[in-house]
């Protein structure tokens, strides 16, 4: 679970996270700037959450 765009907040599972950090490491060169700064705000709020027993997900207080 991490930041995404326009206040809103994203849910990969761990693989579609890596392959999404992976391809966008690979690009950072052709981004820029604002591509840098939208991949370490991206990072920055990454937190692993595990689903309860009912596959509930606690939101963590900074990404709330």
């Amino acid at each position: 679970m991490t930041r995404g765009q326009e206040r809103c907040l994203y849910v990969f599972s761990q693989r579609e996270f890596e392959t999404l950090h992976d391809r966008m490491r690979e690009q950072v060169p052709a981004l820029g700037k604002r591509g840098r700064d939208f991949i370490r705000m991206f990072l920055s709020g990454a937190s692993q959450e595990v689903p309860d027993a009912q596959r509930r997900v606690t939101i963590p207080p900074p990404l709330r």
